[in-house]
């Protein structure tokens, strides 16, 4: 996989769900630059957010550090588990979501489509 360079892009579908994707290397030199959306969106009201990490490559501790403080912040502020799903196709990164045992607690799902559709009723 041709890793591109970091870059963190976010948008909020018409019901008002949150989508934040990453791109590159998600680890301790960049995963500042995803807490800040991260905060943002769940600050902003955000009911329910996806990550997408479809084009991530690789991502260590720190980046996924953030990603469980977005998801608990979610939960908190919406008092919802499910309120966060990862769209995760690539498997070195999925395999460390399942690892850590993450994907028990958050929808870890191949597509982009299939994570959004684990966050609507």
């Amino acid at each position: 996989m041709n890793i591109a360079p970091f870059n963190v892009d976010t948008e909020t579908l018409d019901d008002g769900l949150g989508v934040i994707s990453v791109s590159g290397e998600l680890d301790q030199a960049t995963a500042g630059e995803l807490r800040q959306p991260l905060q943002e969106a769940v600050n902003g009201g955000t009911r329910a957010l996806m990550i997408d990490l479809s084009k991530c490559g690789f991502i260590d501790s720190t980046g996924l550090g953030v990603i469980v403080e977005g998801w608990k912040q979610l939960q908190e502020r919406n008092g919802d588990s499910a309120a966060l799903s990862v769209c995760c196709p690539e498997p070195e990164v999925r395999r460390l979501l399942e690892v850590t045992g993450l994907d028990q607690a958050i929808a870890i799902r191949d597509t982009r489509d299939e994570a959004i559709a684990a966050l609507r009723p």
